[in-house]
């Protein structure tokens, strides 16, 4: 049956008369009006189809002597049962051409996959066999291009995440595996880790930059979390507002820390506690450009000098 087939080439080139139109002008780069072999190559390689299968599909899909396709005769061969039998494309692992499965992998950045991020949950369509063996070739909607992923990557049935995580859930960072300091910081799950026993960690997405990085299930919180007490009983949160008691101190490039100035806790801070139970976070002061370590017991939730 040519139904799956159909079905993924409908999902690559959305085969409505418009659309199948805009993919053949997009692939006739010559701009005449017909497709010559290596531009029907470029068509059907998207599918995931081999360099033999693509020249039986074009020779298949000639109703004239030329040695170009038109349009008609491109979209009439979509219609027919004809090119089935011209194809014989076997995935691995019992995956069909048009099964819809979802992406179970760490995230991918753009930089990885050369195109739209892929985030764990994600659903596609199978459009055929990837470059390399053990691969398949996805469409992701929203995608500017098709991706090839490993076969360990996609399922036809989302497994769970660690913990009862849901993608998309707000987790904060308790320690440990992250560069710099970043307790309390919120970070969304992305999907399962990357590194390690799937069932021990998760990916997230952390800081003003966006970084994603593996951590594991103790290193996280599904709860905000509470900074080192200071001044008595205090607790401080992320983003609370604060002001500075300590002893002062300009820096070169104009960053201070003033007595009664303002700023608000940023993070907490991988230096502390000292020996003797000295407690740290870091502060974004007003008017600075960088954060700066404070002693928790330096810091105040009012402007009136203890």
């Amino acid at each position: 049956s040519s139904t799956g087939l159909l079905q993924a080439l409908c999902s690559l080139v959305a085969v409505a008369m418009e659309k199948a139109r805009a993919l053949f002008k997009k692939a006739d780069t010559d701009g005449n009006g017909t497709l010559s072999l290596d531009e029907f190559t470029t068509v059907l390689f998207e599918v995931g189809l081999r360099e033999q299968q693509i020249l039986d599909c074009f020779h298949a899909a000639k109703m004239s002597t030329d040695e170009a396709l038109s349009f008609d005769e491109f979209f009439k061969w979509l219609e027919t049962d004809s090119f089935a039998s011209q194809l014989d494309v076997e995935l691995p692992e019992g995956f069909q051409i048009g099964d819809v499965v979802y992406y179970t992998g760490g995230a991918k950045s753009a930089y990885d996959v050369g195109g739209t991020p892929v985030f764990y949950g994600q659903r596609g369509t199978v459009l055929g066999c990837g470059f390399y063996n053990l691969e398949i070739r996805i469409n992701f909607p929203g995608h500017d291009k098709w991706q090839d992923m490993r076969i360990d990557e996609i399922a036809k049935e989302l497994p769970p995440l660690p913990d009862g995580l849901k993608p998309g859930e707000q987790v904060f960072v308790i320690c440990g595996g992250l560069p710099g300091s970043f307790y309390g910081l919120p970070a969304p799950v992305l999907g399962p880790s990357a590194e390690g026993p799937v069932e021990e960690g998760v990916m997230v997405c952390y800081g003003e930059e966006k970084r994603m990085s593996d951590v594991r299930l103790k290193w996280i919180s599904k709860e905000p979390l509470p900074f080192p007490p200071g001044n008595g009983e205090s607790v401080w949160q992320l983003g609370d507002e604060c002001y500075y008691q300590g002893e002062e101190k300009v820096w070169d490039d104009g960053d201070r820390k003033t007595v009664g100035l303002r700023g608000v806790i940023s993070r907490g801070n991988s230096d502390g506690p000292d020996d003797d139970g000295t407690g740290y976070l870091n502060v974004k002061f007003d008017g600075n450009f960088d954060e700066i370590k404070c002693k928790l017991d330096d810091i105040s939730k009012t402007a009136e000098m203890p």
